[in-house]
């Protein structure tokens, strides 16, 4: 579904995805689309992990900042 052009009559073309600028390893020999599923989500799965863990150090400072006010 991410590579699937959008509808017209949803969005504005200037936020249509343009496949043809996308590298050529997306693209199997036979011309169609390979299917990066596992890929993408192993990827959400590791900005996931990165989120919590940003936070947690955000929220660290945070924490060290209050104390040194103190």
């Amino acid at each position: 579904m991410s590579m699937q052009r959008l509808p017209d009559d949803e969005y504005d073309k200037n936020h249509q995805l343009d496949i043809s600028k996308l590298h050529p390893y997306l693209f199997s020999e036979d011309g169609k689309h390979r299917d990066l599923s596992a890929t993408v989500s192993a990827q959400n799965e590791v900005i996931k992990d990165l989120i919590y863990k940003v936070n947690k150090l955000q929220k660290e400072i945070e924490r060290l900042k209050e104390s040194n006010h103190n």
